[in-house]
Parts: structure tokens; sequence; C-alpha cells
């Protein structure tokens, strides 16, 4: 999932009008891999959800392959259920672990740049075999445009660190000479102002093509889709 829009990076940067339209939207695809590269993240966790129109409400569960009609999957955790109705073993995953506020997602009947505001594991139940499950739902940032069953919906980065992506690409903009910036400074004194950085800082500086700010600002993970 795209970690963000040309409208958000607009929002964000205080930009209107659409001179500057192009030169953020040649960044878009380059931001979206530094970031990606950067947190080793493709935020692109995938899970099931169905929404109402004009509703800001998704019930929400993991998808898991029915393969046989083996695998039921329509509540907050799924579980492996064998043909004879007994449920061994017990194959739980909690959606809620992999969800969270602020993170932005995407499907159909999901306007773009949504984001998730609440997260509730205790909503309805579904009955499944005599048994009752508790079905995660979440609330989000817009009113979904449709009544949907079973869509397919991306959990991506979190809105959170937006602001950091778009000055990424404001200074991707900004980048217009053809010098090579000298990235082994410590301290630099301009008039009566002197900077000074750590080694870590100097190290980290255009590692990735970026300053060490933008590095820093982004989150890490061991890995994830």
């Amino acid at each position: 999932m795209q970690v963000i829009t040309l409208t958000k990076a607009k929002e964000l940067l205080g930009i209107t009008g659409t001179t500057q339209d192009a030169a953020i939207t040649a960044k878009l695809g380059i931001i979206d891999a530094k970031v990606k590269l950067i947190s080793q993240n493709n935020f692109n966790y995938q899970f099931g959800g169905d929404t109402t129109l004009d509703s800001n409400i998704i019930s929400v569960y993991a998808l898991a392959d029915n393969y046989n009609d083996n695998f039921v999957y329509k509540n907050g955790d799924w579980y492996n259920k064998q043909t004879s109705g007994i449920m061994n073993p017990y194959i739980y995953s909690d959606i809620s672990e992999n969800l969270s506020p602020g993170q932005l997602i995407s499907g159909d009947g999901i306007p773009a740049d949504s984001y998730i505001n609440e997260i509730t594991k205790n909503g309805t139940t579904l009955n499944i075999t005599g048994l009752d499950y508790y079905v995660t739902y979440i609330t989000i940032s817009a009113n979904c445009t449709a009544t949907e069953t079973g869509v397919i919906i991306t959990g991506g980065i979190s809105i959170g660190y937006q602001d950091v992506i778009a000055k990424g690409i404001q200074h991707l903009i900004n980048q217009t000479n053809s010098k090579v910036s000298d990235s082994t400074w410590t301290s630099r004194s301009i008039g009566g102002v002197s900077v000074s950085r750590g080694t870590a800082d100097v190290s980290m500086e255009n590692k990735y093509g970026m300053p060490a700010w933008f590095v820093k600002g982004l989150p890490r993970y061991q890995r994830g889709f």
C-alpha cells in the first residue's frame, strides 16, 4: 500500500493549487520505496471486512485459506475446523494485534486516505457450532461509500509518520543541483550559530539517499507485509 498520496502530501506541506502536482507526483514512487526499504515493511497487511454505506464502522476478521471447507474465518480469531465438527487444533490469529489506531487502510467502499480511529475487540458475537465468538470491529476516519461483504482491506503505515514522509518529498524536490553533498561533517558554524552532531548521525546521513532526520523518523520492523 502506498505510504502517502498526492492529496495528503500537499495537505501536510501546506500546498494549494496544482502548480507543484507534477513535481510531487514524480517523487511519490521514490519516497514510497525509500520508506519501505528503511522500515523493512511493505505495509500490505490484508484482512477481511464488512462495510456499511454512510457508516464508519467496519467489522473485520482475519483471512484464512478455506481449502476443502476446513477453515472458518469470519470471526476475530480464526481456527481450524475438522469435518467432524471438533475444532482441533485451535489456530488463533488475533487480528487486533496486527491493527493499530492511525493505521492507513484501503479497500472497496473505503475513501482514500482513511485510517483507523478505534479498534474494539469485544464487538458483536458470531455463533459457530454452538459457540459464540467475538467479532472485532474498527471505526475509521470517514464514512464508507458502499455496503459490501467480504471486502479485502489493506492496512498500511501509520499517519503518525506521514509528516516525516511529506518533508522527505520536499527534500527530494529541493535537491536540484548536481553537487555531491558533504555528509562527513560533525560540526559547522554559520555566523553566531554552531551545529554539532554525533557520529551515529554522520554515518546515517545519506545512507539511503536521505538525510539522517528522515531515516531516524521512520519505524523499524524485522519484516512485514
